[in-house]
């Protein structure tokens, strides 16, 4: 139009990407908040199986001086704590599926191009989780091999 009539005034003048940054600036906003809220959330619940385990372990340390004295290996000392904290992840898991399902369809208004049935997030959130929590596991296990049978033993 301005090169049949260079005269008339051009008027508001944007990139499209400016305009669909402005058509979706607030789905946008809520999509960071969400995902910075989610990985706070997932920090905590690593930060509650490490507690939870270290606990666990604190309070067996009897036990596993025991279970050494009697010849436990440390390679099994290491899968048995490990186990407890992969039993308590995957119970996690089975509970959150119900929440899984239910909450990303009451989402579905801020969700882009994504279902809210989506096998592939579903699916990397069901397996990202427990990989968390083993990795939280890790320290309270390698601390469990280290008991000395002797010390726990005149423990208590």
């Amino acid at each position: 139009m301005a090169r049949s009539n260079s005269s008339l005034p051009l008027g508001d003048t944007r990139t499209m990407n400016e305009i669909v940054g402005d058509a979706y600036g607030t789905e946008r906003l809520a999509l960071v908040l969400l995902t910075i809220f989610a990985m706070v959330a997932l920090i905590l619940a690593g930060a509650g199986v490490y507690a939870l385990l270290a606990y666990y372990v604190s309070q067996q340390s009897r036990e596993i001086g025991i279970r050494m004295a009697l010849g436990a290996l440390p390679k099994q000392i290491f899968a048995l704590v490990l186990e407890s904290g992969a039993r308590r992840a995957l119970f996690g898991v089975v509970v959150g599926i119900a929440p899984g399902v239910i909450v990303p369809r009451l989402m579905t208004r801020l969700l882009s191009q994504v279902s809210a049935s989506n096998p592939f997030v579903f699916g990397g959130a069901a397996a990202a989780l427990p990989a968390f929590a083993l990795l939280a596991c890790y320290v309270p296990a390698r601390r469990a091999t280290r008991v000395d049978p002797l010390v726990a033993l005149k423990d208590k």
